[in-house]
């Protein structure tokens, strides 16, 4: 079976951070290309999933997995490059096939492929890296095996004549697991010490079918016998299966034709205790070894479970564990003639969202083993996908199962805003026009492709937001903390940009707590550098309890970002964006500061065909937006508890502090140093619904004034917590 990636079809490939483009010798001297962090595992075959981020731009960990779809990456005209690839900084060529010897290679995969291997001396001119683990799908599996029927004819008769017979009532129930067709021509079965069936000359299982074989007996009547030899899907052997299996321990042998797919099963006394050693497998290597612990000596069969079950080390069991009946030849637990798997998609909370499944998928209603089905959740109004669950977990959206059970999955939704929005992601200005005046963002007089990149915040709140310790950056790496005392007013913006000369643009100031324009603290750099294909912008208050992010571009649908530093943060403000970031110019909300819909990112010339972004402004060039008063504290009683910031801020000596209580309930409010040390309580009493000052004076429990510093206020109120800083200013 082949693989590759050439000039034309190519991964940008980055191993710790690093791209590799150098090749290294092996310890046969041979060139191949290094891998800095170990053992790479590449699995090739049915059923595969490309484990990849779909962006490769700054992919900066390791590379743990890489799976190749066998029906979506062959062709039948495949050829192997005549000529070497010309390596370059970005892209990394493999050539492998995992079938014969030396430097000729066969495919026995039944996609039709022979080439050359890589070898120093062949055209290529490379060695297959030795960090290559070429592992290989079974095509059929042992599913099946009845070593022991049971004493009466009713329940101990599994070939239907009538008769039962410890030997003839005995059998192997074999099943197709890959996409294609699979000619048994010259397959072997029984046990080590006898292989006493050959499959006739010319005999095919199609993909997700059975054939079962018999110890003996007459199987004119069983279910999907034939007489024709090539159709049928029962047979006999030649009174019993090998020299008759013993239930206690015994070797179910299957030997492949060319000897590449050799399987076994070892049930009883000799589960674990490795390769068989019986006269009719000496010498033979083996492929895909299975053990299992399932009782085969009680009258019932074992069998997979789920039907063609690979997701345990040990997939089998009692026939009694997953249906009444003793046993199940030549179909599933379930009774189905071939592999069938239902799929249930249901949606919570209801009415939440939708789940759409790919066109083809679709059009079933049951499912083959290895069956690929693409499922797409959708959410509705300001609800955003969280998760899949039961059957499948993952985060990312879509999604896409490989059938090989029933499944039950979950799309989870939440609300997108799961607390009232004060600071927003306004604009992104992640591929600055290549126009040298109009991509020029941050008005120095230099196009530059990292420094006039920006991202641009607005408050759409009624109410001040001190930005102190608040963090800017991508799912990778925060960049920007914004001083303490920056206070972002109501319906004003607050822009970063990557670098440059930011005296120019609207709202700066050279007075840190007074500008509304900044520079990353990482020279020329956003992020870890935001992808025009697509990227997480991600904002953190400094305690972290507003934490949002924006997945935009091919990141849509990723869910919350998961690199190492977003431990711990759990991203309540959640936007996802299928605007692409890469169109020579911004992205933005329209319009701006509007949150009636969650995804209402458009592209900038869309909205002003004369400005590709508008950094610190509207769309149509004003330094503000109108904030609606939303609250619904103004309005009457509050509907949910709220801690406001507090006014002023910077203070000396005293200020005040806000907040909200929606139902009776003991409301506690207290000061704390840096450290986590209390300084003062302000309120500890029940409060009825309502909305609440108290003030501090500056004076510690001890009612001595305390020095300049920051200080951090929070709330206790029935589960709620909330906690904000303000600054004592002498």
């Amino acid at each position: 079976m082949a693989y590759v990636w050439d000039t034309e079809d190519s991964m940008r490939l980055f191993i710790d951070g690093k791209q590799q483009k150098d090749m290294e010798p092996n310890s046969e001297g041979e060139k191949c290309y290094g891998v800095s962090n170990g053992t790479q595992l590449i699995s090739i075959g049915t059923g595969a999933q490309d484990m990849w981020y779909q962006r490769y731009e700054t992919f900066p960990g390791c590379i743990d997995e890489v799976r190749i779809s066998g029906f979506a990456r062959y062709t039948e005209d495949f050829e192997v490059p005549e000529e070497p690839l010309e390596v370059d900084m970005y892209t990394v060529a493999l050539w492998h096939f995992d079938e014969g010897s030396g430097v000729v290679a066969e495919d026995a995969s039944g996609y039709g492929f022979t080439g050359t291997l890589g070898d120093p001396d062949s055209a290529l001119g490379f060695a297959t890296p030795e960090w290559i683990k070429v592992v290989r799908d079974p095509k059929i599996l042992i599913n099946e095996v009845l070593a022991d029927p049971h004493d009466d004819v009713q329940n101990g008769d599994a070939n239907g004549d009538g008769v039962r017979d410890a030997l003839q009532d005995e059998f192997i129930e074999l099943v197709n697991v890959s996409p294609k067709a699979v000619d048994l021509t010259g397959w072997k079965l029984g046990d080590d010490d006898v292989l006493n069936f050959q499959f006739p000359d010319g005999y095919i299982l199609q993909p997700n079918s059975f054939v079962v074989i018999f110890g003996g007996g007459n199987v004119t009547g069983f279910p999907g016998y034939n007489a024709d030899q090539l159709l049928t899907r029962v047979f006999t052997s030649d009174g019993s299966i090998g020299d008759g299996l013993d239930e206690t321990g015994d070797y179910v042998v299957l030997q492949s034709a060319n000897g590449l797919d050799n399987t076994y099963l070892a049930f009883g006394s000799v589960a674990g205790a490795g390769d068989p050693t019986g006269a009719a497998v000496t010498g033979l290597p083996w492929e895909f070894p299975q053990s299992t612990a399932a009782n085969a000596a009680n009258d019932y069969s074992i069998t997979r479970s789920p039907d063609a079950g690979q997701e345990s080390d040990d997939p089998f069991v009692e026939h009694s564990v997953v249906s009444s009946a003793y046993f199940s030849p030549g179909t599933t637990v379930e009774g189905f003639d071939v592999l069938a798997y239902t799929l249930v998609v249901n949606v919570s909370p209801a009415g939440a969202g939708t789940v759409e499944m790919d066109e083809i998928s679709a059009q079933k209603t049951q499912f083959g083993y290895g069956d690929i089905v693409t499922l797409t959740a959708h959410a509705n109004g300001l609800k955003t996908f969280e998760k899949w669950s039961g059957d499948e977990s993952a985060t990312v959206n879509p999604v896409t199962i490989s059938m090989k059970s029933s499944k039950v999955i979950t799309a989870n939704f939440i609300d997108a805003f799961q607390q009232p929005v004060s600071i927003l992601i306004n604009e992104i200005n992640a591929d600055p026009s290549d126009d040298p005046i109009l991509g020029d963002a941050n008005g120095d007089g230099v196009r530059h492709p990292q420094q006039d990149e920006f991202v641009e915040l607005v408050n759409i709140s009624t109410e001040p937001v001190d930005l102190s310790g608040w963090m800017v950056g991508d799912d990778e790496r925060i960049s920007f903390t914004f001083p303490d005392g920056v206070i972002l007013q109501p319906g004003y913006f607050v822009t970063i940009f990557g670098g440059g000369n930011i005296s120019n643009v609207p709202g700066f100031n050279v007075n840190p707590l007074k500008s509304r324009v900044f520079v990353s603290d990482i020279p020329d750099t956003l992020g870890n550098g935001i992808a025009n294909s697509g990227e997480t912008i991600v904002v953190i208050s400094a305690d972290s309890s507003y934490a949002m992010y924006c997945n935009y571009g091919n990141r849509y649908g990723q869910g919350p970002p998961v690199k190492d530093f977003n431990a711990g943060i759990y991203y309540n403000m959640r936007i996802d964006a299928a605007t692409p970031g890469g169109s020579n110019q911004s992205m933005t909300r329209y319009p701006d500061g509007s949150i009636d819909v969650l995804d209402n990112y458009v592209l900038h010339l869309e909205v002003n065909d004369s400005k590709e972004s508008s950094a610190n402004l509207t769309v149509d060039g004003q330094e503000s937006i109108q904030v609606n008063i939303i609250d619904s504290d103004i309005a009457g009683l509050p509907k949910s508890f709220k801690l406001y910031n507090n006014f002023p801020n910077p203070f000396n000596p005293t200020t005040t502090i806000k907040f909200a209580v929606p139902k009776r309930t003991i409301v506690n409010l207290t000061v704390y140093n840096m450290l986590g040390q209390k300084v003062a309580e302000l309120v500890n009493k029940e409060y009825e619904a309502g909305i609440y000052e108290a003030q501090w004076n500056g004076k510690n429990l001890e009612g001595e004034t305390v020095p300049t510093g920051i200080y951090l206020y929070g709330i206790k109120a029935d589960g709620f917590r909330k906690t904000h800083k303000m600054i004592l200013m002498k």
